[in-house]
């Protein structure tokens, strides 16, 4: 019995084998009949395993090495080889989709150069590109600023660009918004190069500002500020509301004004706003040097690891950079005019107003504003000094460094009671009356504006004693200094 199973186990084997030598027979002549029925033109797509095209870059060597038998052949493009299965676009399929036509010249040259021979921007994504230009196109010639002498200023939202001086908001207003759109869109391209991320950053870097548009900012800007805006008015093109990443280019759109932007596709749209408006502001003349972060060393260890095509931002909370100051800077000069502000109270439609004060320890302190207007009488001709207005990060960045080089320079501040890093300390000031509330001032010491600190509280005003009767830090308390 158990013969007769062994046998017939082995017939079934057999049988096996024999289909399976069958079929590779088979199978070369039954290639040649596709071939040849490809060659007759029926219109169908060869297809070809990736080991059936391998010969193309691994010719056998015709003196292979003693250790194995190396393939060598040619170097070639991955993405040369792709176009023996990737589908050319047909004749037909250009013919139904004529190139869109804009009465802008200079919109019509930037969809001929960055959009229309871009093999990586296609399909939905090309869509929202030519919706977005053709929206610039149609109602882009409005100014490139809002929030301050025109349409959509009042509201209850306060636009970044009404932080801009009169001056800045003047020049940037008679830049069209179309014209500024594109010359983000231009930076943020060399940016991303030819990759995959190219038609994304298109459409946000042309995207960004599109709620400027005064018929769109006018619906909403008692309750949305232009980012907000510029999302609702792309989330009504049914292709971007379509779009897989939709929620990471919102993201990027309403938040490039944010002081730390959560990820790096909104970093360099950032940068490459701030970058485009300090050239606009350049073109009128009076330029400064640029005020850009002094390069800084980091070791390979210490990089942050890229999980972004564009590489991946900082993690924590904002950090003050050390920038380059620029020639009109003046050590004398700031404390000079700072000195004129101590103990001075200045009378508003609101009341009475102080922004550096004494103390009788020999501590003078003084809030960020006041620092920022003698900056601005020094260095106000300068277009990065305007830009840093209604760009909180630059602001915050020079603000540091004028600090840290008064310290370095004059030993003005008392750095003892800040952490690295910041250039302000959390106090609490105590008014006559016994209350208190938190502020955050930079602490001078009052022999750097050249008197005692006995002289400086003979000269405070009564006014002045009944504000601030004392300022308690919180540094002391245990508490973090922050920025």
């Amino acid at each position: 019995m158990k013969t007769l199973a062994l046998i017939a186990g082995l017939i079934g084997v057999g049988l096996i084998l024999f289909s399976i030598r069958l079929f590779i027979g088979l199978r070369p002549e039954r290639t040649a009949e596709e071939k040849e029925r490809r060659e007759e033109g029926d219109g169908e797509m060869e297809t070809l395993t990736l080991k059936e095209i391998s010969h193309i870059w691994t010719e056998e060597d015709e003196t292979p090495s003693d250790e194995n038998n190396a393939l060598v052949g040619d170097v070639i493009e991955f993405t040369e080889v792709a176009k023996l299965w990737r589908k050319p676009p047909s004749a037909t399929d250009e013919a139904t989709t004529p190139p869109p036509a804009f009465a802008i010249e200079e919109i019509a040259g930037f969809y001929r150069t960055m959009v229309e021979n871009q093999r990586l921007v296609k399909g939905a994504r090309r869509t929202v590109i030519v919706e977005i230009l053709k929206l610039l196109d149609a109602e882009g010639t409005c100014p490139s600023v809002v929030g301050k002498g025109h349409a959509g200023g009042g509201g209850k939202v306060t636009e970044t660009d009404a932080q801009y001086g009169a001056e800045a908001y003047s020049l940037l207003a008679t830049i069209p918004l179309y014209r500024h759109s594109l010359a983000v869109a231009r930076k943020f391209a060399a940016t991303a190069g030819k990759g995959a991320m190219l038609a994304d950053c298109l459409i946000i870097a042309l995207g960004h500002d599109i709620g400027k548009i005064p018929s769109f900012h006018k619906k909403y800007y008692s309750t949305a500020d232009h980012p907000v805006i510029s999302k609702i008015v792309l989330g009504g093109i049914p292709e971007y509301a379509s779009l897989p990443n939709r929620q990471e280019l919102d993201a990027a759109i309403g938040n490039h004004h944010a002081i730390t932007p959560p990820d790096e596709l909104t970093v360099q749209l950032k940068r490459c706003d701030h970058d485009a408006r300090a050239e606009e502001l350049a073109t009128f003349g009076n330029v400064g040097v640029p005020l850009m972060p002094a390069e800084q060393v980091t070791a390979d260890a210490d990089r942050p690891k890229t999980d972004h095509p564009l590489g991946s931002p900082v993690e924590g909370k904002f950090t003050p950079t050390t920038l380059e100051l620029p020639s009109w800077f003046d050590v004398d000069t700031v404390l000079s005019l700072l000195g004129e502000m101590v103990n001075r109270l200045e009378e508003t439609p609101t009341g009475s107003r102080w922004h550096i004060v004494s103390m009788p320890n020999g501590l003078v302190f003084a809030n960020q504003d006041a620092l920022w207007r003698v900056i601005h009488r020094i260095g106000g001709h300068d277009p990065l000094v305007k830009l840093a207005d209604a760009n909180e990060e630059m602001k915050r960045n020079l603000l540091h460094t004028v600090v840290w080089e008064l310290s370095r320079v004059k030993n003005a501040i008392a750095t003892d009671l800040m952490g690295r890093g910041h250039y302000m300390t959390q106090t609490t000031v105590v008014t006559k009356g016994g209350k208190g509330y938190s502020v955050l001032l930079i602490p001078f010491r009052a022999e750097a504006f050249g008197t005692l600190p006995s002289t400086l509280e003979n000269e405070k005003p009564q006014a002045l004693r009944q504000m601030v009767a004392d300022i308690k830090l919180k540094i002391r308390e245990g508490a973090t200094c922050v920025t």
